[in-house]
This record gives structure tokens, C-alpha cells and sequence, in this order.
């Protein structure tokens, strides 16, 4: 059976395609609520904001609040992604998985919206998501990636990608926790040959054997993963990625991956 989608709209305009002055719309950006085990553990994240500008320029700015005001091209699609971060206990962009949107598709009438799905469209805010969160790093990785023309992710139909990682036929590991999916290769697969959902499959994990370092509670840097039950000195296992993953405690932080483990102690 076939099972590749048209995922490849036209009628949006691209970076390859288009020429001259663009009009712009100021957005205000919403947030999602923090994961309830980071704000119990955590303090108020700093955010590390990425955004391509109305000339095409990926541009990055620090938020010291989950709030701020985005001028975008109004007639292009194009990602918003937030990585948290907290600079008072070392812990910098990149450890902690981003949220995100796709313009124009992640608009809300109103601020603090519960993201249900794309194609709400409204005029003015914004609306971040963790799930936008791998749409956007998705959106980036399409854009990174060689390919024809019509294969750019300007012309992705974002509002069906959304629908289909809430599909029940998707496998269930990849619904709990869509960053399993090696969405680098997707992107690549995607820009040489189209759309095929049946690349959103896990990637394959090994298994860690390790001592517990140090007292929890430990919480997960990937916003979909549940915190583990665990307690100092106990030995656990972990499943792993070859991309390293993160786990915090209020005595610092443990980076793991298939090659193996290391603890970092806070300040």
C-alpha cells in the first residue's frame, strides 16, 4: 500500500522563489506551561529564541521571560523555536529540548490558547508548543537539507504534519515521545525523495547500567519523557540514543547516549 501524503503544498511563497519587499506582521509570542517537574525543580528558565526575519536571516535573541515580539514576513512560512535554559545553575541552550510554532499556522486569536492542532488561524500572538518544538527543528532540518525546489519546507503542508503526530496509526512510542524520530534523516529522505510517514519511527536505543549520583527528584530534559522514581546509590537502567539526552537533579545534571554517561555537578 502507498502510503505517502501530499505533504508538499504549493501556493506559499519561499526563499527561492520570491524577490523584492516583503510585508511584515508583528506577532507576540505565547508560551506553553513549563512540565510540572521542571517548574517543581527548576528555576524560571531563561530562552534562547531563534527566528528567521522578514530578509531570510535566522536571527537569535535571549528572553529573561517566557514573553516577547516577533516582526515576521507575512507572506512566508518559517519556525519560532525557544530552548530554555538557566544560566544561575550552569545548565546553557541546547541541553533541554526547544518548543516551538511554524508560522503562520501557530496563530491563536487569543494568548494562552491550548495548541490542539495547526491551522487555527488568527491574527497577532503567536503560540509556542513543545510539539511545535519538533515541527520547528524539523522545519530547520528540511531547510538544511539538499533537495529540489518543491520539497522546501515553505511548501510543507504544516496543518497535516500536526494532524498526522497526533494520528492513533502512528507507532504509540513515537506519539508519547516524537523525539525519538531521527528527524534529520526524515529531512533528508524528504527533500531527495518526498514525504513518507512511514520514516516516524523510533530510533533504535541501547540500555545504560549506572549507579544513581546523587538525590532526586530527577527530571527529564526531553518535556515528553516523565521523570524517573529514582534514589541516590541504586543502580538503574537507562534507555539511550546515540544523540545524548539530559537528566536534572538539584545536584546538577547527567549527560548519556549509547557511548555512555557523565555526571556534572552544580554550582
Amino acid at each position: 500500500m502507498n502510503v505517502k501524503l501530499p505533504f508538499l503544498a504549493g501556493g506559499l511563497c519561499t526563499l527561492l522563489t520570491c524577490s523584492g519587499p516583503r510585508s511584515t506582521l508583528s506577532v507576540s509570542l505565547a508560551f506553553p506551561p513549563v512540565p510540572p517537574a521542571w517548574e517543581t525543580l527548576l528555576p524560571s528558565a531563561q530562552w534562547k529564541l531563534e527566528w528567521v526575519d522578514p530578509q531570510g536571516l535566522l536571527r537569535m535573541e535571549t528572553l529573561k521571560n517566557p514573553s516577547g515580539t516577533l516582526d515576521l514576513a507575512a507572506d512566508r512560512s518559517s519556525p519560532v523555536l525557544a530552548y530554555p535554559f538557566w544560566p544561575s545553575i550552569n545548565i546553557p541552550p541546547g541541553l533541554v529540548k526547544p518548543c516551538g510554532a511554524i508560522f503562520p499556522f501557530d496563530l491563536q486569536n487569543t494568548p494562552g490558547d491550548t495548541l490542539l492542532g495547526w491551522g487555527k488561524k488568527g491574527e497577532g500572538v503567536l503560540q509556542l508548543s513543545w510539539i511545535g518544538g519538533v515541527a520547528g527543528y524539523f522545519f530547520k532540518a528540511l531547510a538544511a537539507s539538499e533537495g529540489d525546489r518543491k520539497t522546501v519546507p515553505e511548501r510543507f503542508d504544516w496543518p497535516r504534519f500536526g494532524a498526522l503526530l497526533k494520528d492513533p496509526a502512528l507507532s504509540p512510542a513515537v506519539r508519547e515521545d516524537p523525539w525519538l524520530v531521527d528527524w534529520l534523516g526524515v529531512a533528508q529522505r524528504t527533500r531527495a525523495s518526498g514525504f513518507d510517514r512511514r520514516r516516524l519511527v523510533p530510533r533504535p536505543q541501547g540500555t545504560l547500567s549506572l549507579l544513581v549520583p546523587a538525590e532526586g527528584p530527577w527530571v527529564n530534559g526531553d518535556p515528553f519523557v516523565p521523570p524517573p522514581p529514582w534514589t541516590v546509590g541504586s543502580r538503574v537502567e537507562l534507555s539511550a540514543l546515540e544523540e545524548p539526552g539530559t537528566l536534572f537533579s538539584p545536584s546538577g545534571f547527567l549527560r548519556y547516549s549509547t557511548s555512555g554517561w557523565a555526571w556534572f555537578p552544580g554550582p
